[in-house]
């Protein structure tokens, strides 16, 4: 039941109390203590909600929205009860929602027309981001699940009253974890756990009888993202990768131009991984580096096998 809004705690008073906690980031839910705090300035008119996982791949939203939502929806009345603003769900796959168009810079643009500056949160441009365990997490964000104990009006309730009592599997305990993948590329195998956010990423990896990887990864595939075993898993897409040793590239460019034709901001991949290689803080500005939203298609498609996204962001810091 909807408990009365005079019993919600206000904004300021929840930043607060979100502050004192482990709020997982990830990129289908950027920073939400730094969204809401901009957010107090900036006049919100879209709360974007995403239940579809970054890669077809993962089910780790697709498996919250169907047993979490409740508490999901709880979530985002305290959302609204914040900000007057249009709630956009994106629960089901479609051709808008394959990768990369789930990244926040592709979202704003989609929503606004406007492009996201270089390093900036979707609330400067009017638009908060959250995905469906940032949204049930909110409805009980306390450790061990026991919701904004002391945060609403001097009362110890939870705003856990906002949704309908958990399914029987869904132990209250536990609300506060985080459901996590990880898929050995190497041994060909798939491994399930669900952790407490602080959890760094080598013990997901003890638990799943990994070796030190010599390439780790996170996120979809085609994002080559790094991350070390030290990182906590609160801090990644919840999808990890162990892989072999990647391969010698002795090819060059041959100027194919598929870079180009797959990047969905229309840059210039390869002109900037030449600008990176020679330094060339003019060419990449000239080229646009800073437009560059990391997703990792260019090198998923050049056929010469070249790290040009690790190249553009390169060139993304001589301009920088």
């Amino acid at each position: 039941m909807i408990r009365p809004e005079a019993e919600l705690p206000d904004l300021q008073t929840a930043i607060d109390f979100l502050a004192a906690q482990t709020v997982p980031v990830r990129t289908t839910s950027p920073d939400l203590v730094a969204q809401l705090r901009q957010a107090q300035s900036n006049v919100i008119r879209r709360i974007v909600c995403i239940g579809v996982d970054l890669d077809d791949t993962c089910d780790v939203l697709a498996q919250t929205r169907q047993t979490r939502a409740a508490e999901i929806e709880a979530g985002l009345a305290l959302l609204t009860h914040w900000f007057d603003a249009k709630v956009v769900r994106i629960d089901q796959p479609s051709a808008e929602t394959t990768y990369p168009n789930l990244l926040p810079e592709m979202l704003v643009l989609r929503l606004i027309r406007k492009r996201l500056p270089a390093g900036a949160l979707p609330t400067e441009m009017g638009v908060l981001i959250v995905d469906v365990l940032t949204a049930a997490m909110l409805s009980s964000p306390s450790p061990s699940g026991g919701g904004w104990v002391g945060a609403a009006s001097g009362n110890n309730q939870s705003i856990a009253d906002l949704r309908s009592p958990p399914p029987p599997n869904l132990p209250r305990r536990g609300r506060d974890e985080l459901p996590v993948i990880l898929d050995d590329h190497i041994r060909q195998r798939r491994f399930r756990a669900t952790v407490p956010p602080e959890t760094p990423v080598s013990e997901i990896l003890a638990l799943a009888g990994v070796a030190e990887p010599m390439l780790l990864r996170h996120g979809p595939l085609v994002a080559d993202r790094p991350v070390e075993p030290s990182t906590p898993i609160g801090q990644t897409d919840l999808q990890l990768h162990v892989l072999p040793p990647a391969p010698i590239v002795s090819a060059a460019c041959t100027r194919c131009g598929e870079c180009v034709a797959v990047c969905p901001v229309r840059i210039h991949p390869a002109a900037l991984l030449q600008a990176a290689q020679l330094g060339n803080a003019c060419d990449a500005a000239r080229f646009d580096a800073l437009a560059c939203i990391e997703c990792g298609l260019c090198t998923a498609v050049c056929p010469s096998s070249l790290p040009v996204r690790a190249g553009v962001i390169a060139a993304k810091r001589l301009v920088a």
